[in-house]
């Protein structure tokens, strides 16, 4: 019953072999709904017959041997199981699944996702406990809605290998009834920023720092190597983020740098490690190598020019 109301249309007619069993040919069966009318076998019931008591039915059978005009009467219960709910509304609605494609061809928009992320959801909104359903994922809706328990089913659904805008279908089946429902949902996968190692940033030792080594300046990272480490991507779409050393960049626990803006180089040369992260939430690593380049240091007393003599008297050297 996928309205769960309690009614579902019966094919009374395909019981009818399972009841004669060994019966002869000349038997014939009949659905009633009083035992009157099986009794005075009036009023039969049509085969595809629609229930109008709700959940249960109690319908009437009668074996009739043509022959001898000798009946029999049984009774028939018309069961309408609840069918798993399907989240087709808000809140209730099931979403689409959004990944980065973060494996080593992080632009091909192919990678492996965990499609289960989705079960909790489904499980959550069924009548009854978790425990009584099964839940299954699939690549097309003939798999999924092949009777009586599907075909073809994903394998592996926690380490599937999606592409980017791929249909996945999920079956919710009951474990007693066999009852299902089958819904559907996108894969989305998006890409990180395609990133190459930028050129050097070199820097004149601004001398503010000295005496102390290795040579020190202060860099501007955010004007100087944004533009450079995003190749023309728009700076209103990524986020940079600075690290003291590639190996922090890349570490759970790595610290990124406070102020880039005013960014102190520890060693000369220091190489950064450096994040990028699209506004998908995407991350793509790359490595910044500062230099600081020595200032001449000229005396500040060197030997005095010889003078000169003004040999026409004009206050002007020759």
């Amino acid at each position: 019953d996928t309205g769960n109301l309690g009614f579902g249309t019966f094919d009374l007619c395909s019981y009818s072999a399972s009841i004669l069993q060994a019966a002869t040919a000349t038997d014939v069966v009949s659905y009633h709904l009083t035992y009157q009318d099986a009794t005075a076998n009036s009023n039969p019931l049509p085969c595809m017959f629609d229930n109008f008591v709700s959940g249960v039915q109690t319908i009437y059978v009668r074996e009739t041997n043509i022959a001898t005009g000798c009946f029999q009467i049984i009774t028939l219960n018309l069961t309408v199981n609840e069918t798993p709910i399907v989240p087709l509304t808000a809140p209730n609605l099931l979403q689409d699944l959004y990944f980065c494609d973060q494996d080593q061809n992080n632009q091909n928009q192919i990678t492996h996702v965990d499609l289960t992320q989705q079960t909790p959801f489904l499980l959550a909104v069924q009548s009854q406990a978790a425990a009584n359903y099964t839940v299954t994922y699939y690549t097309s809706n003939a798999d999924a809605t092949h009777t009586p328990n599907g075909i073809n089913p994903i394998v592996l659904p926690d380490n599937y290998l999606a592409s980017n805008n791929q249909t996945i279908w999920v079956r919710i089946q009951d474990n007693v009834s066999r009852c299902f429902a089958v819904t559907s949902f996108k894969v989305i996968i998006n890409r990180p920023l395609a990133l190459t190692i930028p050129p050097p940033l070199t820097l004149c030792d601004d001398g503010v720092l000295v005496p102390l080594s290795p040579a020190q300046t202060t860099f501007n990272l955010v004007a100087l190597a944004n533009p450079q480490i995003l190749n023309g991507a728009s700076a209103a779409s990524y986020t940079i983020t600075y690290f003291n050393s590639v190996s922090e960049s890349t570490s759970l626990t790595g610290i990124a740098i406070a102020s880039p803006t005013t960014y102190v180089n520890l060693t000369n040369p220091q190489t950064l490690g450096v994040v990028v992260t699209s506004a998908a939430g995407c991350k793509s690593t790359t490595q910044l190598t500062l230099g600081v380049l020595p200032v001449p240091t000229p005396r500040t007393n060197p030997t005095a020019l010889a003078p000169k003599c003004d040999d026409n008297l004009d206050n002007n050297v020759d």
